[in-house]
């Protein structure tokens, strides 16, 4: 859940893209205290063109097409303190007709629609000599919609689902020296699962929280060896 992405950049810039079969744009900007900064991108991309130019074994009735943007926003509370937030969303669709595998000399369609958002917010702060603070939390959705159809015999299906996760996490985290360290912390999600198939449905909901306690030891083949020779002066 932590965002390891450069804490602010040095200058405001912005980009465009420009291709066949789509394009993207973005823009960053730096405030004016030099302690935030945003970014906002957005791309989109139809394959059109390309299902236009070459002959494909399935026949197209919906044609690839996807459109995302995302912002991330930076602001340095304090000397080591960062807030960072990030969102991100994603909408895409396409379908096709192809012949049959169980009913031979008739054709089948599958047609699906998606949509996903993903959005974190991260926290971390420096608490005095050697100890450091990572806070998160973090939600999630992802839909789809499915359309299954074999066209002669007019066998209709409709396939839909959502996933929602939302996390929430804490780690503190003390130094051991100049490589080692020990973290300690906890963690809790909660996600929500829903199916469906026609009339029927199937949902379910989870959620659980755990604890945790690691450390990172770093040790040298000389240090080892200068313990061993102080053990034996000691005998």
């Amino acid at each position: 859940m932590v965002l390891e992405s450069n804490d602010l950049p040095t200058r405001s810039s912005s980009s465009i893209g420009i291709m066949t079969i789509g394009g993207s744009a973005s823009i960053e900007q730096l405030s004016k205290d030099k302690k935030g900064s945003f970014v906002v991108e957005a791309d989109y991309t139809n394959l059109t063109p390309y299902f236009k130019l070459f002959k494909t074994l399935r026949q197209p009735t919906t044609y690839p097409e996807i459109a995302g943007g995302s912002f991330t926003y930076r602001r340095q509370t304090s000397k080591t303190g960062m807030l960072k937030a990030y969102f991100y969303g994603n909408w895409s669709r396409f379908g096709y007709k192809s012949e049959s595998l169980e009913y031979p000399g008739d054709e089948e369609l599958f047609e699906l629609k998606n949509y996903n958002v993903y959005s974190n917010i991260t926290y971390k702060e420096s608490l005095g000599k050697n100890w450091r603070m990572n806070a998160g939390i973090s939600y999630s959705t992802n839909k789809d919609d499915i359309h299954l159809d074999t066209i002669a015999k007019g066998l209709r299906a409709n396939v839909g689902g959502r996933s929602d996760l939302s996390q929430a996490r804490l780690v503190f985290t003390r130094s051991l020296g100049s490589f080692s360290s020990l973290r300690f912390g906890g963690e809790y999600q909660y996600a929500v699962e829903n199916t469906a198939y026609n009339q029927y449905r199937l949902d379910y909901v989870d959620n659980f929280a755990a604890g945790f306690v690691e450390a990172d030891i770093f040790f040298t083949l000389s240090s080892l060896v200068v313990q061993v020779y102080e053990l034996n002066i000691l005998r």
